[in-house]
């Protein structure tokens, strides 16, 4: 039994003191044979840095779209909505922090997501019955436990970036199956005083997903797929990734919006 959690979020994110819902993404993968049951663990109060931050959640997504989606993917309930993951499955997890008023701007506050096997823990150990058709499991490697780390870096100006899934399937519903269109929306927005030099927004590729050709657009306006003279391209500047060029951006403007959509293979 093995598993793995890995951070989506680019970390540390910018956030400003005080500062609400600043959302880290993660990704947990039952490396194991056979499927799993796995408990969630949250812990914002952490040594080394320099804050905790405040009013930790978790969330789960349930429509397979990797963004969060509030009023859609349902506050994680240890025992009642525990994720179980096939062989080599995965699941996102959202955790969503509130920033705490008068910290000093470079402060950086962390939190850590954990995933642990209801099945066992303990490298090396045996669990009569827990392995796939009633055999016996071994736990791997990971010890049937894996955590990682995310961080909130308190900045003068920071870069803010909501983004939200819309699902169209092919019967017409909002079904994430097999050849259903998700269109993303990027709000991007500069908070605090100054501006932001060369700013650039990439978003790579969802896993399990094909890019829908010329459909990425900037404030309504579309942009071609190549790199060339507009501020958009898709697979232009790094392979099965989306890169917008926003340039200079003054805090407190009005808020860059990017849609792009995919298909579900």
């Amino acid at each position: 039994m093995n598993v793995t959690v890995t951070l989506q979020s680019v970390s540390p994110i910018s956030v400003t003191s005080p500062d609400t819902n600043q959302e880290l993404a993660f990704l947990v993968t039952n490396t194991s044979n056979g499927s799993q049951k796995f408990t969630l663990a949250l812990n914002a109060a952490l040594g080394g840095d320099q804050y905790d931050p405040t009013n930790p959640r978790i969330f789960l997504d349930t429509n397979g779209t990797t963004v969060y989606e509030p009023g859609v993917d349902p506050p994680y309930q240890p025992g009642v909505n525990d994720p179980v993951l096939p062989a080599d499955g995965s699941r996102w997890v959202f955790v969503l922090c509130d920033i705490p008023s008068a910290l000093a701007n470079g402060n950086l506050g962390d939190a850590s997501l954990t995933a642990t096997s209801t099945t066992g823990t303990g490298v090396g150990t045996i669990v009569a019955g827990g392995g796939v058709g009633g055999g016996d499991a071994v736990i791997g490697a990971s010890g049937g436990k894996a955590s990682v780390l995310g961080g909130y870096l308190v900045t003068s100006l920071a870069v803010q970036i909501a983004k939200s899934a819309t699902i169209a399937d092919t019967g017409g519903g909002a079904t994430a199956s097999p050849g259903a269109t998700i269109t993303y929306t990027l709000k991007v927005s500069v908070v605090g005083s100054g501006s932001v030099a060369n700013l650039v927004i990439t978003d790579p590729l969802p896993p399990f997903t094909s890019y829908v050709a010329s459909s990425q657009h900037l404030n309504g306006a579309p942009h071609t797929d190549a790199a060339d003279a507009d501020a958009g391209d898709f697979g232009g500047t790094t392979p099965n990734q989306l890169t917008v060029s926003l340039g200079s951006v003054a805090g407190g403007s009005i808020p860059q919006t990017i849609t792009f959509a995919v298909t579900i293979n």
